[in-house]
């Protein structure tokens, strides 16, 4: 049985860092969540677009809902400072994240 929460660390990660600079608005953890949101919305779009290098993407065997709440959090929690640019960074990963999990269950 493959235990899918060794996929996840990474994401738990950035929810924490999320979370820490939410508390703190500490401006290094800000830079560093401009750098890792914009390398990760460029991803989502260019995997959109590359049947090739959707193949080639790791996959996971954790549960989709689980990425929901991940995505969730992370959007409220840039919702809740105030943080209207990295929140509309984050909801579009997860609108782009949802669409990619529902065009591969057709």
């Amino acid at each position: 049985m493959h235990h899918w929460y060794k996929d996840i660390i990474l994401d738990i990660t950035v929810l924490l860092v999320i979370i820490c600079f939410a508390l703190t608005l500490n401006s290094i953890l800000e830079i560093i969540l401009w750098v890792y949101s914009i390398m990760i919305l460029a991803t989502r779009l260019i995997l959109l677009s590359s049947t090739f290098l959707k193949q080639k993407a790791s996959k996971t065997s954790a549960p989709t809902y689980f990425y929901h709440i991940l995505y969730f959090l992370n959007f409220s929690s840039f919702i809740y400072i105030q943080n209207y640019f990295l929140a509309t960074i984050w909801g579009l990963i997860w609108v782009l994240s949802s669409y990619s999990h529902y065009k591969k269950s057709m």
